[in-house]
């Protein structure tokens, strides 16, 4: 299946979920869970930590959707969601939280989706150098990387254009490649 026909599936299920299908969660739950999780692993060090952020967003944007709080759904949604609460744990925490690259490998394996890979260390340094980049540009690559999100629904998430978007993702690969001498060993 195309990511459009995958996207269009989940569109179709969502507006089914606001129509009062509340079975339909559970599909777009299955669809939506590994994404979300991966990019929520991308920014915490806890595996742990980013399941129950994972699943503490799907739950209260559930009991949003029955209380009827929420007007519209969308994929961009859930990842506003999850980045809110990576924010508010950050805050509540008081602390810089490291991102740790292996879990992000092992989950990847385990799951054995698109960010599979068995060097480590390739997906190492390309960490480090997304950490030389700006707080813009390295969270427009991991959303459209790590949360594997098309431009607009980035350019929804971060409030920008999508014209925007694809300049932050542009000059930031650039900016990678530029600098790719420590990726280079790996390749």
């Amino acid at each position: 299946m195309t990511r459009e026909e995958e996207n269009s599936d989940l569109r179709r299920d969502l507006d089914r979920l606001m129509g009062g299908e509340i079975g339909t969660y559970t599909q777009i739950y299955e669809r939506l869970y590994s994404p979300l999780f991966r990019y929520a692993l991308s920014k915490l060090r806890s595996r742990e930590l980013a399941t129950d952020l994972t699943q503490d967003v799907f739950m209260r944007v559930f009991e949003k959707i029955k209380a009827g709080q929420v007007k519209e759904i969308s994929k961009s949604y859930f990842f506003r969601s999850i980045q809110n609460s990576i924010i508010d744990h950050w805050r509540s925490k008081d602390r810089l939280v490291i991102r740790d690259e292996e879990l992000i490998a092992k989950e990847a394996d385990r799951t054995g989706e698109s960010m599979k890979t068995e060097n480590t260390g390739l997906l190492r340094a390309i960490k480090e150098e997304l950490g030389k980049l700006k707080d813009a540009e390295r969270e427009a690559i991991e959303l459209r990387y790590f949360g594997e999100l098309e431009i607009e629904e980035i350019a929804d998430i971060m409030g920008k254009s999508e014209v925007a978007i694809r300049q932050l993702c542009s000059r930031g690969i650039k900016k990678i490649r530029e600098n790719k001498s420590s990726i280079e060993k790996y390749l």
